[in-house]
């Protein structure tokens, strides 16, 4: 099984796939932790190609976070199933800021190392405005029309629950 989980920041990707690693047991890779290195500086782009082709030598994961530059169509083509969290931008921010009050001035293990959490200015201008603008919103649409076949969109953090829900009692044996 081969699943990818894309959204909006603050959405819950790292929790949806930590969800989801409990009840598959299948590793999970986040974008994050291969796309920085610390004090969120980005890894040099050839050798987070070459982490992320490593990992998608596994039979089954979990890839969480957007970033098209890591090999995205082939992520897709791969997956057997893509999960896109379309969550309104008040819910993101939300979690977002509730995320970092949590893990202020502490690494979180879906990030980098030595990245230690954040919610400035720069980041809730994203959240808020610039991760939402027609361009972010016209990639989610292709993707959505490109894999609408393995596409699941959940839209709120009660649609989730109802996935898991369902995906819980229908769990594949093969694992």
């Amino acid at each position: 099984m081969k699943i990818s989980i894309i959204g909006y920041s603050g959405a819950g990707k790292s929790t949806l796939a930590k969800r989801l690693r409990a009840i598959y047991n299948i590793d999970i890779l986040h974008l994050d932790r291969i796309n920085y290195i610390a004090d969120w500086q980005e890894r040099d782009l050839l050798e987070a190609k070459q982490l992320f082709n490593d990992f998608l030598k596994k039979d089954n994961w979990i890839i969480e976070g957007n970033f098209q530059k890591l090999n995205h169509d082939r992520r897709f083509k791969e997956s057997d199933t893509i999960i896109f969290l379309d969550f309104p931008m008040p819910i993101c921010l939300y979690r977002a800021f509730k995320r970092f009050l949590k893990y202020r001035n502490k690494n979180r293990d879906d990030a980098g190392d030595n990245c230690k959490d954040d919610f400035n200015f720069a980041f809730f201008w994203w959240i808020v405005f610039e991760g939402r603008t027609k361009k972010y919103r016209q990639r989610y649409q292709e993707i959505i029309n490109k894999y609408q076949e393995k596409m699941i969109i959940l839209k709120s953090p009660e649609a989730v629950e109802a996935y898991i829900n369902q995906i819980s009692n229908h769990k594949p044996e093969n694992l």
